[in-house]
């Protein structure tokens, strides 16, 4: 990264604006900071947490890949990366924004309808 803070997975993010722009690179809009993002979705137990929930901190928030992992804008000095353990410090709160493609709180958005063209042909 060139900076830290902000939204843009190329030139910079911190933790809230890391997981803002994952999830609005598949047309979810979340809120910017992350304890705006801790109140975000639906919350779920830790113990029911699913590869796409948000795992949230005290001042900082990441997004569980699944295998008790984490992906996350880490800090200025190590960006963003993997970590091994979820709970590697307390968690405040897991939230849902999606539930089996489904919208919780929070609208998609919308899907184009295909057109003829697109469809595979009948046989």
């Amino acid at each position: 990264f060139r900076s830290w803070g902000g939204t843009n997975l190329n030139t910079g993010a911190d933790c809230s604006g890391f997981t803002k722009a994952v999830y609005r690179s598949f047309g979810y809009n979340i809120p910017r900071t992350s304890s705006s993002q801790r109140r975000a979705g639906k919350k779920v137990s830790y113990k029911k947490k699913q590869p796409g929930d948000l795992i949230c901190y005290s001042g900082h928030v990441a997004i569980y890949i699944g295998g008790r992992k984490i992906v996350h804008a880490s800090s200025r000095k190590t960006g963003i990366k993997i970590s091994p353990k979820a709970n590697y410090r307390k968690v405040v709160s897991v939230r849902r924004i999606v539930d089996k493609y489904r919208e919780i709180n929070i609208k998609p958005a919308k899907e184009k309808k295909p057109m003829e063209s697109d469809m595979p042909p009948v046989k």
